[in-house]
Parts: C-alpha cells; sequence; structure tokens
C-alpha cells in the first residue's frame, strides 16, 4: 500500500489524484485512522494540517503519520510539500528522519509543466526568482529568498545525476521532466521522498505503474456550483470578479449568514474573503468563510451543491464544519484539481495558485 501525507489538504489531494490517474484506489483522510484495509491497489493521502501550525506542534503531527506508516507497513511513504517551499517543510523533514526508518531525505519540490523549476538551486517561477513574484506577498510565509537552501535551512542543494550521499536533505534541481525522472531512480528503501506531485508520479512510474485515466469523467453540470474562495492570489481574485461581473451571487465573508437568502434554483453562488483588507489573520478569515457556509447550507433545503474549494487551508475548515473527514476519488481534471466525494457530497479542490481548468467557469 501506498501512503503520502502532505501539509494541507488540497496537497493531499493533489497526490490522491495522481494517484487515481495511476489506476490505484485512492482516498484522501485528514484524521489518523484507527484501522486501514490494505490493498496493492490502494493509495491514502493523509492531511496533516501542520502548515499554520508552530513547529513544535508540526513535528508532532509528522511522527504520528510517520508511526501509523510504518504500523501498516506502507511499501512507499511519500511527504508531499508545497512546491514552493511553503511552511515548516525543513523542520518536519527532519522530524520524519528521527522518527522513521531513513538516513536522508530527497526533496523535488519543482513543477516544471507549471514553470517552477529549480537551477542551481535558485527557484524560479516562469522565468522570474521565486521571491520577486506574488508568493513574496504571502500572508502567512512569504518568500524571502529564492535560494532554496535559504528556504530550507541546512539542505543541499545538488543539480540532476549528482551524488548526493553527503546530506541529510539534498533539494534536487528540476528544470523539465526528465529532472524528475531522474530523481525518482535514485530513491532506495534509505532514502525518503518529499516535494511536489510531479515527483510522485514519477516515483509511481518508476515502481511500474502506468497512467491509465483522465479528467471529464464524470457530469459537473447537474448540480449548482457553489465556489468557495479562501484565496488572495491574483488568479483566485480575477476569478471570482469575472464571474461577479457575469451575475454570479456574491457572499462575503465580513457579511452575515442572515442577510442572504440562496435560492434552490441559484445555480452559482461565491463565497469569498471580504474585499477589503481586514485586521484579522488569514485564519480568522477563513474560519469565518466555513462558518457563513455551513449556515447558508444547513438552512437550505434542495439537494447538495458542488462545492468548488479553493485553497488548502478553505478546503480544510469546510469540510471539517461539514464532519466529513474521509473522501474518495472521483476524478483529476488536471494535475492539482480533483474531484473528491464523501456520503454524496462532491467537492473539487484546488490550490489557490492554480487556475480553474476549462470546463470550470468558462
Amino acid at each position: 500500500m501506498i501512503l503520502s501525507v502532505a501539509d494541507d489538504f488540497t496537497g493531499a489531494a493533489e497526490v490522491a489524484g495522481v494517484a487515481w490517474r495511476f489506476g490505484l484506489q485512492a482516498e484522501v483522510m485528514t484524521r489518523l485512522p484507527a484501522t486501514l484495509s490494505k490493498s496493492p491497489e490502494k493509495m491514502v493521502a493523509g492531511d496533516a494540517d501542520s502548515r499554520t501550525e508552530d513547529v513544535g506542534q508540526s513535528a508532532e503531527m509528522w511522527r504520528k503519520w510517520i508511526k501509523f506508516a510504518e504500523e501498516i507497513e506502507a511499501d512507499l511513504f511519500f511527504k508531499k510539500t508545497d512546491s514552493v517551499l511553503r511552511g515548516h517543510v525543513g523542520e518536519e523533514l527532519r522530524a520524519c528522519l528521527q522518527s522513521g526508518q531513513w538516513s536522508r531525505a530527497l526533496l523535488v519540490p519543482a513543477n516544471p509543466d507549471r514553470g517552477r523549476t529549480i537551477c542551481e538551486g535558485l527557484y524560479r517561477l516562469k522565468g522570474k526568482p521565486l521571491d520577486e513574484t506574488e508568493f513574496s506577498r504571502d500572508p502567512e510565509f512569504p518568500c524571502r529568498s529564492a535560494l532554496v537552501t535559504e528556504t530550507v535551512k541546512g539542505a543541499s542543494s545538488v543539480k540532476a545525476g549528482e551524488d548526493f550521499s553527503a546530506s541529510e536533505i539534498t533539494v534536487g534541481d528540476a528544470e523539465k521532466t526528465e529532472d524528475l525522472i531522474q530523481w525518482a531512480h535514485c530513491v532506495d528503501d534509505d532514502i525518503l521522498p518529499a516535494g511536489a506531485s510531479p515527483f510522485f508520479a514519477e516515483l509511481l512510474r518508476a515502481r511500474g505503474y502506468c497512467e491509465r485515466r483522465q479528467g471529464e469523467t464524470i457530469d459537473i453540470r447537474n448540480r449548482p456550483a457553489w465556489l468557495v474562495s479562501g484565496s488572495r492570489s491574483e488568479q483566485a481574485l480575477a476569478t471570482t470578479a469575472r464571474l461577479e461581473a457575469s451575475g454570479g451571487l456574491v457572499i462575503d465573508a465580513d457579511q452575515g449568514s442572515g442577510k442572504h437568502e440562496v435560492r434552490e434554483d441559484e445555480e452559482m453562488v461565491i463565497f469569498r474573503q471580504p474585499r477589503k483588507l481586514s485586521a484579522d489573520s488569514p485564519a480568522e478569515l477563513t474560519e469565518r468563510l466555513a462558518i457563513l457556509l455551513g449556515s447558508v447550507l444547513r438552512h437550505r433545503k434542495g439537494s447538495l451543491p458542488h462545492l468548488y474549494l479553493e485553497g488548502g487551508e478553505t478546503a480544510a475548515a469546510i469540510l471539517t464544519k461539514l464532519n466529513r473527514t474521509c473522501f474518495s476519488v472521483v476524478c483529476e481534471w488536471e494535475p492539482g484539481v480533483v474531484t473528491l466525494e464523501s456520503e454524496g457530497l462532491f467537492a473539487t479542490v484546488k490550490p489557490g495558485s492554480y487556475p480553474w481548468p476549462t470546463p470550470f467557469f468558462s
């Protein structure tokens, strides 16, 4: 069985979507399960929900997941990290190494297909150093340097194909898919693989799995669409503004739930963060958004809408309020955009910085 754990919900969904693409039965879990049925055709993606915790709590969460991985005797354990290295990446990797069977970690966070490349230790987004992009304005983990060794303290930067046996944590350069393939073939039982979902895909391919599925296998038009955008990325702001201009019902998080009614025949509803700057923290705004959506849903008499959740913290908060903790992957539309199902609720999730693919909101 394969186990991957991410530090946020959309990260877990992203790698589960990759596993679904490779023909595996893929599930996403937000809690450590008491028991788990094992199968060589099964993959579980856990959400440690550690990105917004302090360093000490984050490390403890990861130690528990590593213990669980050993208990179930996972054939492959993959630590999913944010592709632009937000969160406590170095500290969590060290906690995993201290608790697990590995002596060193190989971190490959690049995503060349999305223009996220690392060359000689310098991270670029579509050719621009990462600290000169919108990620330098991230409200919780602003990028201060494009050098990966400054973001992941104590790590070494190594080119694809070079020896990395002397380093406890290695960040691998990757400018193209061929680099990911080369790194995937370097992983053995002594190495903890970590990074973005394209590296995970190449790890599966190196183990003999083949891509069997692709998107557009389900009908997304038979339910009302409720978009919940907790991201303030340029991409997310532009999408909600366009939908509002086209007539979608907009509900901001600073509005009370009693101020609006959502008709049963309303096809498009947009829940979003306030447009004005707020003194509240991102976590407080996300919690308010989750409470608001939960309140509106409780007063709804018709069928459940299809939820489109933008941003990992937002997705986790919303689904927790709805008492959903285990999900099956039903479709990966494109890498990072995944539809999940839990007890009749359908939710399509993606990171805030990724665009919605063509079938959605076009």
